[in-house]
């Protein structure tokens, strides 16, 4: 299992959990998919970049993974 923090790659969940991610993702208006950072973006980087709460944002990945 991925251990998910604030410091994960996006590329490395995409990798792990297609599937459950690119359903996630879009539901939680993250656009990730279309992104050129998604190799370097961390959650947190796309937490920021979305106004989004990074704990909330790891606390709905866990819950899918």
């Amino acid at each position: 299992m991925t251990k998910v923090t604030k410091d994960t790659l996006i590329s490395e969940i995409l990798k792990t959990h297609p599937r459950i991610i690119k359903g996630l993702f879009p539901k939680l208006n993250l656009d990730c998919l279309e992104c050129k950072g998604i190799a370097t973006d961390t959650l947190e980087k796309a937490a920021i970049n979305h106004g989004m709460d990074v704990k909330k944002l790891i606390k709905e990945i866990k819950k899918k993974i």
